[in-house]
């Protein structure tokens, strides 16, 4: 009797042939990562450009707005231990309220990332609760000076506005 001839599977292929397929799928020049992509910051810590910070990229990203990695990689050289899931929870607290695409991703604005900073220093420079962070946050934004505790932090000046408030 004879037996029916098997097809070459892929573990019976020759060593040969995994070889040149596998050179077929590596970086070609057209597949390289773009310079600018892989350029690290220079010594001084800043880009090509001179700014210290990398600036916001991915697909759709919008001029301005963060997505909650590149809000991490600004926040982490001041907190080295905060997480994306302390961002979350701070978020879930009400201390910070990002925008959200279409498709459900946080986009942070300078402002966010500013309210961060200052939860955050609060939180590990002075010990205050949450509760108290969060009164703090809502005179900022009636355009009130917070209140003082002994050695608060100081508020940013882009938190604080003077917008519809009476002129002195």
């Amino acid at each position: 009797m004879a037996t029916a001839a098997r097809p070459a599977s892929s573990a019976s292929r020759s060593a040969s042939n995994r070889t040149a397929s596998s050179r077929a799928n590596s970086r070609t020049p057209s597949r390289t990562a773009s310079a600018a992509l892989a350029a690290p910051p220079s010594a001084e810590g800043s880009m090509a450009d001179g700014s210290t910070e990398r600036p916001a990229r991915g697909r759709g990203s919008a001029v301005g707005l963060l997505g909650i990695g590149d809000v991490l990689a600004r926040l982490r050289g001041d907190f080295p231990d905060v997480t994306i899931s302390k961002i979350r929870f701070l978020e879930t607290e009400g201390l910070v309220k990002p925008s959200r695409t279409a498709s459900g991703y946080r986009k942070f604005t300078l402002a966010d990332l500013e309210r961060l900073r200052y939860v955050l220093a609060a939180q590990r420079d002075h010990y205050l609760p949450l509760k108290v962070i969060r009164d703090h946050l809502d005179a900022l934004d009636r355009g009130l000076e917070p209140p003082s505790a002994l050695g608060a932090p100081r508020a940013p000046r882009a938190l604080v506005t003077t917008e519809g408030l009476p002129d002195a």
